[in-house]
């Protein structure tokens, strides 16, 4: 949902957003009037959090009770209302650059990478998961031979999720004196599976 919000309707969603992170309490129009310098009065104030509940930006617990954000509440305050410290813009540049400037990630890899920067940045504990779906479309098939008699097999869907399985090769086919041949193979391998099998739906 798109909100394009007046430079008022901003300034109070920001507040009530700073207010109910700082105290975890619903917040009414008389408080924000007297902790923030809005410069505009707690009836306007009122009738401004009222558009933004009408909005679905803010929320009432209860009828007697002040507005709480909602999530697209807390989002629009993300993407838009929230200012970094300069200091901590800096650093979170120096830590993508010298983190994530690799052209070659699993995306695994990039997700721990980030939660780890995240954590380091705020001092709090990082989470990321992947949205879970029911089903997912194959994107690639690839195998691969991590060791002599050993080749992992790795499915990439269509959500970037990753599954990948260790199989040993059968002596009959296990040759150390011609390992181009076998890589060959297994390219050939990985070529067949991903012409029959890319773009089939599969099942978590």
């Amino acid at each position: 949902m798109d909100h394009s919000l007046t430079n008022r309707q901003q300034q109070v969603l920001r507040a009530t957003v700073d207010h109910y992170i700082a105290t975890a309490e619903p917040v009414g129009s008389q408080a924000l009037a007297r902790e923030y310098q809005l410069s505009i009065s707690p009836a306007t104030i009122r009738n401004v959090m009222g558009v933004l509940e009408d909005a679905g930006l803010l929320f009432q617990p209860h009828t007697s009770a002040g507005r709480i954000p909602s999530d697209s509440g807390y989002r629009l305050y993300v993407d838009q209302l929230m200012m970094p410290p300069e200091t901590l813009i800096t650093q979170v540049k120096q830590a993508l650059y010298q983190r994530l400037r690799t052209e070659s990630w699993i995306f695994e890899v990039l997700l721990r990478e980030t939660a780890q920067i995240l954590a380091t940045l705020s001092g709090c504990v990082a989470l990321i998961t992947l949205p879970q779906t029911a089903t997912a479309t194959i994107r690639h098939l690839h195998v691969a031979r991590v060791e002599p008699q050993r080749v992992m097999f790795i499915l990439v869907t269509d959500a970037y999720e990753t599954q990948s399985v260790v199989m040993e090769l059968p002596h009959s086919i296990w040759d150390e004196d011609d390992p181009d041949r076998i890589e060959q193979e297994l390219k050939i391998l990985s070529n067949f599976l991903n012409h029959h099998f890319r773009d089939v739906l599969c099942k978590h």
